[in-house]
């Protein structure tokens, strides 16, 4: 569990190359049904029904043609799919097995099934997860184990940035990013989506390439932001920075 671009995926391909596992990612964001996911019958060559294997179904079978290979099947943003599109899994989860076209799959024993999600599964509380939805108690209690994934720490973040740019400037930018996330007593400080280290990166390597922060800012933070947001993340960029970073329309939009 954790906020968008914490690292949850990227933490779990990190894992698995140090198993030397084969990674299966399953996008599970709305609007993803269950013939997407475990598979449906189409319409095949000579005007034949054939049943084609859905995601999930897919990554199952390499898994066991695999043998002695680990094998971890990602199931990215869980928490987006419906009730009942979820509860197709509770075999899967619990059993071990996934019975699809009248055949029944034994997982085995060299496959890992791991989720992401923004929310535990009771709801967004925060107002930065709308498409999350409520899961039921009997999906959720057949995952055995619920880690929490959160920010790297402000000096670790900043080594990182570190990489492209001036240590000095990565603090700051890591301390604006800060205040969106945690903006404490300070309700101006609040916007809907808190600035991710992946934007971050995208803003140091801008600078890295030649461009001031502050216009480097403009285009790879300000720019993306909602409209009620751009003004908080103006606001806090010069707070940090002692600059009052604009929105060029015209710019943008070239």
């Amino acid at each position: 569990l954790g906020d968008p671009s914490v690292g949850k995926t990227s933490a779990i391909r990190e894992v698995a190359a140090a198993m030397g596992a084969v990674v299966h990612e399953v996008d599970c964001g709305e609007g993803q049904r269950d013939c997407e996911l475990i598979g449906e019958p189409t319409i095949g060559e000579g005007q034949t029904i054939v049943f084609k294997d859905g995601l999930i179904t897919s990554a199952i079978r390499k898994a066991i043609a695999d043998k002695g290979v680990m094998h971890i099947l990602v199931l990215d943003e869980v928490d987006h799919l419906a009730p009942e599109v979820q509860s197709l899994l509770h075999s899967v989860l619990e059993g071990g097995t996934l019975s699809v076209n009248g055949e029944r799959l034994i997982l085995p024993d060299t496959l890992r099934v791991v989720a992401t999600a923004n929310t535990s599964g009771h709801g967004d509380f925060t107002g930065r997860h709308a498409a999350a939805r409520m899961s039921d108690t009997a999906f959720l209690s057949r995952w055995n184990i619920t880690m929490t994934v959160d920010y790297m720490r402000h000096e670790d973040e900043a080594e990182v940035l570190n990489q492209y740019i001036d240590l000095k400037v990565a603090s700051k930018m890591v301390e604006v990013a800060a205040l969106t996330r945690d903006p404490g007593p300070d309700a101006s400080a609040s916007t809907s989506t808190p600035i991710s280290l992946r934007q971050l990166l995208a803003w140091a390597r801008a600078v890295q390439a030649g461009s001031e922060p502050r216009a480097a800012f403009t285009w790879t933070i300000l720019a993306g932001a909602s409209e009620t947001d751009q003004p908080i993340l103006a606001n806090l960029a010069q707070r940090v920075f002692d600059w009052n970073p604009t929105l060029n329309k015209e710019e943008n939009n070239d």
